[in-house]
């Protein structure tokens, strides 16, 4: 007769053990080919490699030309050449978070071609007017 592998008072799995199904990927992988002329990347590393020079270069090729760099270091010396490059200053999450929120809204109204609504935003977030 086999023994019984359980402990006296012993009801399986703790609930706290128990793992939850979830409900989506928290992120989608997708095909390089199915996505949009739009190029996004992140670069990290180790202080003082080069990573923002890297990014910054980008405004050196035309078709890149259009830079926003999220600024989480506040390391952009390398950049005082280059005044054609906006920068986002983020400390926290929050401030990632409203930045991917304004970006998804800047993508969907420059599909539409709404330059009008486009140059708001981009005036309420610079401070000033956008011609």
């Amino acid at each position: 007769m086999a023994e019984s592998s359980k402990v006296a008072g012993d009801s399986g799995p703790k609930p706290s053990t128990i793992r939850k199904p979830m409900k989506g990927p928290v992120f989608r992988i997708i095909p390089l080919v199915a996505s949009t002329e739009w190029l996004k990347f992140l670069i990290y590393g180790e202080y003082g490699i080069g990573k923002t020079t890297l990014a910054g270069s980008a405004i050196d090729v035309p078709s890149m030309a259009d830079v926003l760099l999220a600024n989480a270091e506040a390391g952009t010396l390398s950049l005082l050449d280059k005044p054609a490059i906006d920068t986002v200053p983020v400390s926290s999450f929050k401030h990632i978070s409203a930045l991917e929120s304004y970006l998804a809204v800047h993508h969907r109204l420059w599909e539409v071609e709404d330059m009008d609504r486009l140059r708001e935003l981009e005036a309420e977030l610079k401070g000033g007017d956008i011609k």
